[in-house]
């Protein structure tokens, strides 16, 4: 997990490093989140840029490569042309870009943090990627483990190969806060981290 915290260009925090290391023990998370966050702390969560070495995969970024066509095509008023294509310049699909430097999935971000806990800061890269320091553990982990989900969901829309939809994952977001705080110590911890969030 340290190297993951070099390759997404952030100065190590052992107290966040240890609670990374828990999250994926969390019970109240399914499977399929736990398998992920799993990934993610052993730097198994790729983009195109590993992947591309694996297959007949494009070192570009995929949400880039998206908003670029789609922005060409419409000053074009019809579809590119192949020479078009490829002359669009695009930056690879490393993790800090398809994490936090990808316009896309830069206001993605934003928006949903802004939207989820109803304030109008933007989430620092630092915070975002890695986590947030709070009082108590839990709460810690809670805030972590949110912006987890949010990893998780931009994921899968980069599988798709589609534009994050911001207020599905919004929607998303509240749906898994509303289920985890379900069980007692999540919901005694989650109007801490909002506090805290909300300064």
């Amino acid at each position: 997990m340290a190297t993951l915290w070099e390759q997404l260009g952030e100065e190590k925090d052992e107290g966040l490093l240890s609670c990374g290391m828990l999250m994926w023990k969390i019970k109240e998370l399914n499977a399929e989140l736990r398998q992920f966050i799993f990934k993610w702390n052993q730097g198994m969560v790729h983009g195109n840029t590993v992947i591309s070495h694996f297959g007949d995969v494009d070192r570009k970024c995929t949400f880039c490569k998206i908003t670029k066509l789609s922005g060409l095509e419409y000053r074009l008023g019809r579809e590119a042309t192949d020479a078009e294509k490829e002359g669009l310049v695009i930056a690879d699909e490393d993790r800090k870009h398809i994490y936090w430097e990808c316009p896309t999935v830069q206001e993605a971000i934003q928006r949903i943090f802004r939207g989820v806990w109803q304030v109008d800061v933007d989430v620092e890269k630092k915070d975002f990627l890695m986590g947030r320091r709070m009082v108590y553990v839990e709460a810690t982990l809670l805030y972590m483990c949110m912006n987890m989900f949010i990893k998780y969901k931009i994921w899968k829309y980069k599988l798709a190969e589609v534009t994050p939809n911001i207020n599905c994952i919004i929607n998303d977001v509240n749906i898994w806060l509303r289920d985890i705080t379900r069980y007692n110590k999540w919901r005694i911890m989650l109007p801490l981290v909002r506090r805290h969030i909300q300064g």
